[in-house]
Parts: C-alpha cells; structure tokens; sequence
C-alpha cells in the first residue's frame, strides 16, 4: 500500500512541474495579429537562459524584462513583441533577439493602457513599431525609438500625458499621424517652432492656422501622415534637398496650395498627400520618386501641369480622380498597370497614349473624360475592366498596337466602352469598328 502511495506522489510531483514549465501568455489586452508562425508564448529568464513556454523553448540573448509576450515569424526570420505579458516591470528592456530571431516589431497594442510603465529601451533590431503601441501609458516619462525603426505607427505615444523626452529615429520613411497627440512634450508650447512641430529629421504637425509659403527646415526628411492637413490658408511651401517621403495625407485639403516643387531624393509620396488641394495648379515631381499612393491629387481641379517620374510601376486607384483641368499626362514606360477610377473624370483629356508594358486598365479607369478623342493601346494590354472607358462621349479612334485577332483575345469586361462615340479600332492589319 506504502509504494502504491508513494508511486502517485511521485505522478502528481512529475505533473505540477510539467506544467510550471508551460506557461503562455495570458494579457488580456494584446489583439490577434495575422503574423504565421508559433502562437503567443512568455519571454523567461535572462541573458542566455531558456524556459519551454507554450510548447516553445524561448532563449533571449541579452538582459530584458521577462514575462513579455511575443511570437515567431519563421518565414520572415522575426520575433514580434505583443504584449506585457506576464510582465510587472515599470521598466520594460525589450530583447533584441528571442529563440535565434531578432525581434524586429513591436505589435500593434503591445503596451497600450498600461499606466505603470516609467520607461522603455527598445533594441537596434526593432524597424516596425505599429499603431497604438504604447498608447494611454500615462506613466511613461522618456522613450528613445532607435535609428533602426523605418516605420512609426500612428497614435502610438497619444495620451501618454507625461511623456517629455521623446527621441525618434531618424531613418524612418513613414511617422504615422497624432503619434504624440496629448504628451507633455507635444503640449508644451516651446517645442513648437513658428507653429510647426518636429522631432529630430521628422515633421510632425502644423497648426492649422499656419497662413502663407513656410519653409520646411532643413535636414528634414519625413514629412509626417496629415502633418499640413486642413491647413486652409497655407499657399506654398519650399522643401529642403534632404526630404526623402512625404506620407499619407501630408497636405490634404490645403485648399490655398498653388504650386509644389519636390526635390531629387524623394522616395515616396503617400496615399491622398495633396488630395483636395483644389487650387494647386502644378507640381514637379523628380524621378526619384518610385512610388505614388492612391488618391494622391484627387479633386486637384484647377491641376494643369505634372510630369510623372520614370520608373513609377504603377498608376495607383483614383490618383487623377476629378483632376477636371488637367489637359492630358505623359505615361512612363515603365508602368504595367493603371489603376481603379485613375484618370475617372478628367474631363480635360483630349487623347491618352497607354504605353507598351501596361497589361491591365482597371474599373472607370478613364471613364468621364468627355472630351477624349484618341486613345493608343498597346499590344500588352490583357485586361480592359467594366467601364474603363464608359461614358467617354467624344471617343472616335482607339490605336491599337496588335492585330485583330490580338484584339479579339484581350478580356473586356461589361460595359467597358459603354455611352462612347462610334470609335474606330485601328489595328496593325487593319480596322474594326464598334
């Protein structure tokens, strides 16, 4: 009876501590992200140690807080912090590397509400910091975001109300919008300069009562999501040669805006950064430039001159939208592909020539343009969406770069030159008519 007893307190000895060994995180505040991989385990021990959490073995190799709770992204060779975890420190050192992956993200959340955090040093691995990550931490008196972070998530320091020392990393090619909207150091009048904010190379925001040209200062190189927006009575603006992006939304509805000049070095211009600008008449666009985000000059309606860069890709959805007196755009070659609703109403357009290597028009891409004639299309092209050209009243020649049987083979979706003139197809062999 004796080693019967014995034999089960030796089981329930065994069981307790397999499962002291197993513990994963339970925060209840960190959200599901779509990042594959392994699912939230616990940061454990410290430099060098390993502990078998969630079925995982997780082995940091420098000091950091324990108890924080992250998950491994094999495919893209990272770890993304997710949480607090298990953690109670009110300083939190995040681990640069976790199980062999460098920690390269904290995740949208991560920290958000927790008011006992004092401050955090975040690691030269990290590149992403996603929205909301340290949000409503009204502890939170000091952050340093190392130069190794490109991308500053929007609102990811809003509320922390006595938050005074911020550093950002100057290296980062998009700083998301209200990213320190209601910090001490954001509310405190003398850090602004002539009404505009910045933190180190980056353009934060500017009052909305800013009125006449300003001058970006020099050395600037983001120009922040919704920096100028609603700047109703700004109506020009000078860029320094250091800028490399200008985000989303950078001067939407800066509807004084009259002419922009970008300089070489830019890399990028965001989703809607000059959208309703209504009486922005030009703007100078160099070919560093690669990438245009959807709706970038929508409603530009008294736009009249732009030249797009060489060896933009793409002509992103709605990004000449209601553009009404634009008189036509010269397409680089190197696009493949014309967005939804690109050109949709650019009822200035007399003729268009798609260049060779364009492989699909998308939905409404040039529908309403009233007072288009002359389209060239050429042999590339495999796809012509519903109501690309719809509605384009004046269309009476379409230059095709192929045969007729070429033609024939391109996909045409419904209605795609619906409510048009009676066109002619003029084909390499010959004509079609509509």
């Amino acid at each position: 009876m004796k080693k019967i007893f014995s034999l089960f307190w030796v089981l329930a000895m065994c069981l307790a501590i397999i499962s002291c060994g197993s513990v994963g995180s339970t925060s209840g505040n960190t959200p599901t992200d779509n990042t594959s991989g392994t699912s939230n385990s616990t940061i454990s021990g410290n430099s060098g140690s390993s502990t078998t959490t969630a079925n995982t073995t997780s082995t940091i190799t420098s000091p950091a807080s324990n108890g924080l709770s992250y998950k491994i992204d094999a495919a893209k060779n990272a770890a993304i912090i997710t949480g607090i975890g298990t953690c109670t420190d009110t300083e939190i050192v995040i681990p640069s590397v976790i199980d062999g992956y460098p920690v390269t993200k904290i995740n949208f959340n991560a920290f958000s509400g927790n008011n006992n955090l004092t401050n955090i040093i975040i690691p030269d691995t990290v590149t992403t910091i996603s929205i909301y990550a340290f949000s409503n931490c009204t502890a939170l008196t000091s952050v340093t975001i190392p130069n190794s972070v490109t991308y500053i998530g929007s609102r990811i320091f809003e509320n922390c109300s006595s938050l005074e020392n911020i550093t950002f990393s100057n290296r980062a090619t998009f700083v998301g919008t209200n990213t320190i909207t209601g910090t001490a150091y954001y509310n405190n009048q003398s850090n602004w300069e002539n009404g505009v904010l910045y933190i180190g190379n980056n353009l934060i925001e500017a009052k909305k009562s800013i009125e006449g040209s300003y001058t970006v200062k020099s050395g600037t190189a983001c120009i922040a999501y919704g920096a100028f927006s609603n700047c109703q009575n700004l109506t020009g603006i000078n860029f320094p040669n250091s800028l490399v992006s200008i985000c989303e939304n950078a001067f939407l509805s800066c509807s004084s805006l009259t002419n922009v000049t970008i300089p070489e070095g830019v890399t990028s211009i965001g989703e809607k950064a000059f959208r309703e600008c209504y009486s922005l008449k030009s703007i100078t666009i160099p070919n560093s430039v690669t990438s245009i985000g959807s709706e970038a000059f929508w409603q530009c309606a008294n736009l009249t001159s732009i030249k797009l860069p060489d060896g933009l890709t793409d002509i992103k959805g709605r990004l000449f939208e209601s553009c009404s007196s634009l008189p036509g755009i010269t397409i680089p070659g190197t696009v493949t592909s014309i967005g939804e609703s690109a050109f949709h109403y650019c009822a200035s357009f007399t003729s268009i020539d798609i260049p060779e290597g364009v492989t699909s028009i998308s939905w409404r891409a040039f529908q309403n343009c009233i007072n288009l004639t002359n389209v060239t299309i050429p042999s590339s092209i495999t796809l012509i969406d519903d109501e690309a050209f719809k509605d384009c009243a004046a269309l009476s020649s379409i230059t095709f770069g192929g045969t007729k049987e070429q033609w024939n083979s391109i996909e045409k979706r419904s209605s795609w030159s619906s409510n048009t003139g009676n066109y002619i197809i003029h084909c390499t062999d010959g004509d079609i008519t509509k």
